[in-house]
């Protein structure tokens, strides 16, 4: 019997690794994923703000105007996609932090 229960907490330590190398690399790639949608919001920030300055202080052809706008609608476009991203490895954490606390539960036993 004793040797049964050292075999279980020694898979449980090993569960309760794994789960904790799961959360960090989840977590991981969850802040760079809102490092980098904080740069792509900066960016549309300036670019807007460029093109408001460009507007004022000399006038747009048309042309020019399309350009900004088709950049501006495609830039929206990766933004969104990218807070998709981020709204599903947000889960992913939260799943790896349930299942990070429960491996710790059964690890403490």
């Amino acid at each position: 019997m004793k040797l049964t229960f050292k075999v279980l907490k020694i898979h449980a330590k090993i569960d309760f690794q794994e789960a904790c190398l799961q959360l960090k690399k989840t977590n991981d790639i969850y802040i760079k994923l809102v490092k980098k949608l904080n740069i792509l919001i900066f960016y549309e920030t300036e670019y807007r703000r460029n093109l408001q300055e460009s507007m004022i202080k000399y006038g747009l052809n048309i042309e020019i105007w399309n350009n900004y706008q088709t950049f501006l609608i495609c830039l929206c476009d990766v933004i969104s996609e990218h807070n998709k991203q981020i709204n599903s490895y947000k889960l992913k954490v939260n799943i790896a932090k349930n299942n990070w606390k429960k491996k710790r539960q059964i690890k403490c036993i």
